[in-house]
């Protein structure tokens, strides 16, 4: 039987949604398509389109001012961190890692709808995944935690994540 690897595929996606965006040169695609092999992710994809839409000196200087400072990835490093250390006191099951895009598990899919459309309301934007995104089972909010994010965002975030948590019984 065939198997098809899903974060190929959603890659392979992307990848042709890109390639009809830009319709750039075969250098440039052949770059973003030996990339892309390497891991999907949100970031790399913004970071790679960016570059690819650029001209010449433009990618030069962009990718000067991306590699100048290590500040932006520390700090996304530290709120990262802060966020899933929150997350995980608060009793709630995180998928490991330290990549900023941290899926908070709530396994049922009508639970994940309500858990969403409440932090929304909360004013906080945050993506609930259930079946057919991801498995049957493994419905998630997403949650994207940026360098740009300040502390009290990320306090914020966290409250709401609390507060929606114990209205529905997530968090005790």
């Amino acid at each position: 039987t065939l198997q098809i690897d899903p974060k190929m595929a959603m890659a392979y996606k992307k990848l042709a949604d890109t390639e009809r965006l830009l319709n750039r040169e075969k250098e440039a695609i052949s770059a973003y398509r030996n990339a892309i092999r390497f891991g999907y992710s949100t970031a790399e994809t913004r970071y790679w389109l960016g570059t690819l839409m650029l001209e010449g000196k433009q990618t030069e200087e962009a990718l000067k001012i991306l590699e100048s400072s290590n500040a932006l990835p520390e700090r996304l490093r530290a709120n990262t961190a802060f966020f899933r250390r929150h997350m995980a006191e608060l009793g709630l099951a995180i998928l490991p890692g330290e990549h900023p895009i941290v899926p908070v598990m709530l396994y049922d899919a009508p639970l994940a709808q309500k858990f969403s459309e409440r932090i929304l309301e909360e004013g906080i934007y945050v993506i609930g995944f259930f079946y057919p995104v991801v498995a049957k089972g493994n419905a998630r909010i997403r949650v994207q935690i940026s360098a740009a994010h300040e502390m009290e965002h990320i306090d914020k975030c966290i409250a709401a994540f609390t507060k929606v948590g114990k209205e529905l019984g997530v968090i005790k």
